[in-house]
């Protein structure tokens, strides 16, 4: 279930805010092909480059599409195209720094090889080479549920080999307890 809150035009872009409903049993990371269709059938497109933007982490985005100012519609169809989403319970990875494992992961598994060196831990991910996203926010949650920043350094995302990337961020304290949380 989403929820669109508002749609705000202006001379160079409709702006259209959304919530996900926090009872979803799936976390929604993105849509693709997202349009506005007006009620003479005119389709106002995603801005490329600037289609779906977090709000805030808590399920609530901000769409940019094309505008057609100088238009008054009455009525808009709003055509989501292609949502990515996954299970909120598999929706991130658990790894213990101190053995250098994943301990869970989402159920098709493509987390591997765990690293930590100098505070900066790594692992590869099985993704196409056109993949050039880091899937994590800014921080992690230890065993105590604390949350801890991360940093992604000057190499976080780098293909490794053909359909592998390792993704790497510094840890900056010391003072957690394993294992660590990182959602996706």
């Amino acid at each position: 279930r989403i929820k669109v809150n508002e749609m705000t035009i202006d001379p160079l872009r409709a702006i259209v805010h959304l919530e996900t409903d926090p009872r979803n049993t799936k976390k929604m990371f993105g849509m693709n092909e997202m349009k506005l269709v007006d009620e003479s059938g005119e389709t106002w497109s995603t801005i490329p480059g600037k289609t779906f933007i977090p709000i805030n982490g808590d399920g609530e985005w901000e769409v940019h599409l094309q505008s057609n100012y100088f238009k008054n519609p009455k009525k808009f169809s709003l055509d989501f195209g292609k949502i990515e989403a996954m299970d909120k319970d598999e929706a991130f990875i658990m790894i213990d720094t101190e053995s250098e494992k994943i301990l869970k992961q989402p159920s098709e598994p493509v987390y591997s090889n765990v690293q930590v060196k100098n505070k900066v831990v790594s692992f590869t991910m099985e993704v196409n080479e056109d993949y050039n996203t880091i899937p994590f926010g800014s921080s992690f949650v230890d065993a105590k549920g604390k949350e801890f920043r991360m940093e992604y350094v000057n190499d976080s995302l780098i293909q490794t080999s053909e359909g592998q990337k390792t993704f790497k961020f510094k840890l900056f304290t010391e003072s957690y307890t394993n294992p660590i949380r990182i959602n996706l």
